[in-house]
């Protein structure tokens, strides 16, 4: 039991991928965090690590180790889960991630009146696009726009936004009305692209429209809804983001009965870790959330 501390370090170091943040994960020094790795390797009699100024990688023989203290931090999440279950009123820290679109859109308001409901609960709340790994990076709960990214995950489906073709009335009036999506090729697209590459115009299950760019191509959808406020031509944009626009008269839908294909809002989360607390989040989401009509 004595070298327990120094193993939990030591796997904490190559779940993180280094001193700096095992120490930040642990809230302890990296110099204690060096101290146990030194101290478990003089005991063992063995480099378990390779450091260097850049990265930590895992010598043969502590690869051997990592599998087996791998298997004690499992058990003791597990005990740390049962637990969280005996204790059935939510309370303790709910870490969350979600991506920068969450913040646009209403169900980020989900957060505040969940805490009011449940006021012994923390939310920690990550903005980011990263696809996460839930287990390893500690997060119980994971919004992701789009498709599920990963079966192992169960999640519910908490909303969906259609897709809108949209431009402003003063482009249309220039470069008229499209009636059909064949006459898209001549008009300016503004394009969403990934990774530099530019994406076509997915407007059904089984049909794309490659779209031209003339005026402008981003990775950014809030630019290209900028640009199609400016006149710049026509976007193909979610509902949360254009909607109020539309509903406003500065963005006018066009060739709506051609698109068929809506974004859906999914709370992703594991089923091998689900406390009171994420238990009560995800119940939380299906009552106050899923009922309510795609924008």
């Amino acid at each position: 039991m004595r070298n327990l501390p120094s193993l939990v370090v030591f796997a904490t170091v190559v779940n993180k991928g280094g001193f700096t943040n095992a120490a930040e994960e642990l809230l302890c020094s990296k110099a204690s965090v060096s101290r146990h790795i030194n101290s478990l390797e003089e005991r063992i009699g063995f480099k378990i690590l390779h450091r260097t100024t850049r990265s930590v990688t895992l010598t043969p023989q502590g690869e051997e180790l990592f599998s087996c203290c791998q298997r004690i931090i499992n058990s003791m999440d597990e005990a740390n889960v049962l637990i969280d279950g005996i204790i059935t009123e939510p309370r303790g820290e709910l870490r969350v991630a979600a991506p920068l679109a969450f913040t646009l859109l209403e169900t980020r308001e989900c957060i505040a009146r969940f805490l009011v409901k449940y006021p012994k609960v923390l939310v920690d709340l990550e903005i980011t696009d990263r696809k996460l790994n839930l287990a390893q990076e500690g997060v119980d709960i994971a919004f992701c726009l789009g498709h599920a990214y990963d079966a192992s995950y169960s999640s519910v489906l908490v909303n969906s936004f259609s897709m809108v073709i949209c431009g402003s009335s003063e482009y249309l009036e220039r470069a008229g009305v499209p009636s059909s999506i064949e006459e898209l090729l001549l008009h300016d697209c503004i394009i969403e692209q990934s990774g530099g590459v530019p994406e076509p115009w997915r407007i059904g299950p089984d049909r794309v429209v490659n779209v031209n760019g003339r005026k402008l191509r981003s990775n950014s959808g809030r630019v290209a809804r900028e640009a199609a406020l400016a006149g710049l031509g026509l976007a193909y944009l979610p509902s949360y983001l254009v909607g109020a626009d539309i509903a406003a008269g500065k963005l006018c839908s066009v060739l709506s009965d051609f698109v068929d294909v809506t974004l859906p809002l999914f709370a992703l989360y594991s089923t091998h870790h689900r406390t009171a607390r994420v238990k009560a989040f995800i119940s939380f989401l299906r009552d106050d959330l899923s009922s309510r009509p795609a924008i």
